[in-house]
């Protein structure tokens, strides 16, 4: 008794093996080459059916003569389709009522094994035999069905390698759903085929990927402001898991997206050296190249410092710094410093009353960068002075210089009030906003670097203390007065 229910209850387990993995890994059922191998098939499926359903003592031994005929039918199976039939799902559909899915438990005993259950027994294991060998005699028609659905799924799933792909089925891990089902040297045989031939399936869903990107790349709108917003075109995740595939697809995109990179900080920087090469100082053209540079630096912040906006960037710095010697040394040569017996000896009153060492040469050089020209005149008739006006015309500003003592019985020359309608409307402001350049930059060093001399200066935050001018309204009150010039 316990023997029969240990027999029941596995025949049942693996029955209900069957039935869950093909209802979680459905197979296509069986397929045949053609209408005529399938009529085959349903008439050996019509004589197994009328067979089972008699009960002679010669049906078992007739079942058993169709075995070969079994194997014939299988043999007519389509495999051209990815999902490889299992033996069990053909065998159970061949066989019908002569299918016997039980353990070998039952063959050990034959004293309790009648001829008919025997026979189901040896028609089942043959058919299993059978399939698989089908199976492997076919495997390059299997391997083809795996190659197509692989070229399906990659269209639009991630790209990894052609061994992950060919023995997970794909992402979805389901080729091989149960090993038991198949045996290994089937198994074997169709990864490494597959794994031979999924590499160049692979590789042309990435060149479609790549292809699309570089298009991509190639319709971006070239300037300076789409680049970046593009971020300069760096490749688009592409999705391949394959570390050389994702490698040689990277530089096959950096390749052809390179000349639009370089195309477009080509025609910037050359747009930037037409401006910062113009021979008039305070020239629009410089205030525009210079306003652009600063966009590029402030552009760097948020573009990773790709190669292009460093390339232009350090263009920028090298142009600026070769105009800044250009106007700094023009703007010295006129200035007319030794008038005033050199750079220590000029003052500025502060806010509060105390005199503040001027730098002359340095706002010169300053005052210059910025567009302004400032020129020293001396009178038999009066007081010398010094005018600040835009370099193209327009409103100018004169400051009368006056004789002071200082400790120790030195003279010294102190700015008085300014005369002319300006933004700036205190000798403080003015000079103030003039020790600086628009770009907040130190002129000093330049000066120094072209063999003038320099002295104390009073610094920005001195000079406008006590004032109600802030930097920002100082650069604005310049810009303006810029702008109104001729």
């Amino acid at each position: 008794m316990t023997r029969q229910l240990l027999s029941r209850f596995l025949i049942a387990a693996s029955l209900c093996l069957v039935a869950t993995a093909s209802q979680a890994f459905p197979d296509a059922g069986l397929r045949f080459r053609d209408d005529g191998s399938a009529s085959q098939a349903k008439a050996l499926q019509q004589r197994l059916k009328e067979l089972g359903g008699e009960r002679g003592a010669d049906t078992p031994a007739q079942a058993t003569r169709l075995s070969g005929e079994v194997a014939r039918v299988i043999g007519l199976l389509d495999l051209s389709h990815p999902a490889i039939p299992k033996s069990a799902n053909v065998c159970s559909e061949l066989l019908g009522p002569w299918y016997s899915a039980g353990p070998p438990l039952l063959d050990t005993n034959a004293a309790q094994v009648d001829g008919r259950a025997r026979a189901a027994r040896g028609l089942t294991i043959d058919c299993w035999k059978a399939v698989n060998t089908h199976l492997l005699a076919n495997k390059d028609a299997i391997v083809a069905g795996m190659l197509e659905a692989i070229a399906g799924w990659t269209a639009k799933e991630p790209i990894g390698t052609a061994r992950g792909w060919c023995a997970g089925y794909g992402a979805q891990d389901n080729w091989w759903p149960l090993r038991s089902f198949y045996p290994d040297d089937l198994i074997n045989a169709v990864i490494a085929g597959c794994t031979a031939r999924a590499e160049r399936v692979l590789a042309k869903a990435a060149e479609t990927r790549v292809l699309a990107a570089i298009a991509a790349a190639e319709r971006t709108d070239r300037t300076l402001e789409a680049m970046v917003a593009a971020k300069w075109l760096p490749m688009p995740d592409l999705r391949i898991g394959d570390p050389g595939l994702a490698r040689s697809m990277k530089e096959r995109y950096e390749a052809a997206v390179l000349p639009i990179r370089r195309q477009v900080t080509d025609e910037i920087v050359d747009k930037l050296e037409e401006a910062y090469g113009s021979k008039v100082v305070a020239d629009k053209l410089v205030r525009t190249a210079r306003q652009a540079c600063n966009e590029v630096w402030s552009k760097t912040l948020f573009s990773g410092q790709d190669d292009g906006m460093r390339a232009i960037d350090a263009s920028c710095k090298s142009m600026e710094a070769a105009f800044v010697q250009r106007a700094c040394k023009s703007a010295l040569e006129k200035a007319g410093i030794e008038t005033f017996g050199g750079p220590k000896l000029m003052v500025v009153p502060r806010a509060n009353g105390s005199l503040g060492p001027v730098d002359y040469n340095a706002v010169v050089c300053a005052a210059a960068i910025d567009g302004f020209t400032v020129t020293a005149k001396t009178s038999w008739f009066g007081s010398p002075s010094i005018t600040i006006g835009p370099a193209r015309g327009g409103a100018s500003a004169t400051m009368k210089l006056r004789k002071v003592t200082r400790e120790g019985g030195v003279e010294i020359w102190a700015i008085g009030d300014l005369e002319g309608r300006i933004p700036l409307t205190t000798t403080l402001d003015l000079l103030g906003c003039l020790a600086t350049t628009l770009d907040r930059n130190d002129p000093t060093p330049v000066v120094r670097g072209l063999g003038f001399a320099t002295g104390a200066v009073v610094t920005l935050a001195d000079l406008m203390s006590g004032s109600s001018l802030t930097t920002f309204a100082c650069r604005d009150a310049k810009l303006r007065w810029l702008e109104n010039a001729s």
